[in-house]
């Protein structure tokens, strides 16, 4: 019935990003394929936890997430 969730993003270097998804548990743990929009990547997410998602720029510099708990 309730939903709580999260929307962020962020931009960096392209090696920053890369050793934030690398350092980033559940994010090196993901199915990721390739879109339009850039490599996206699906959680195994944590406990009760519905649903969380990466996307990561095509040039590496920009980063959005979403995560929900239902």
């Amino acid at each position: 019935m309730f939903t709580r969730s999260f929307r962020g993003s962020c931009t960096d270097t392209p090696e920053h990003i890369e050793a934030w998804l690398a350092a980033s548990p559940g994010v090196n743990r993901a199915y990721c394929a390739q879109t339009i929009m850039g490599e996206k990547c699906w959680l195994q997410t944590a406990e009760r936890v519905s649903h969380g998602e990466v996307v990561v720029s095509p040039d590496r510099s920009r980063v959005t997430f979403y995560v929900a708990w239902s």
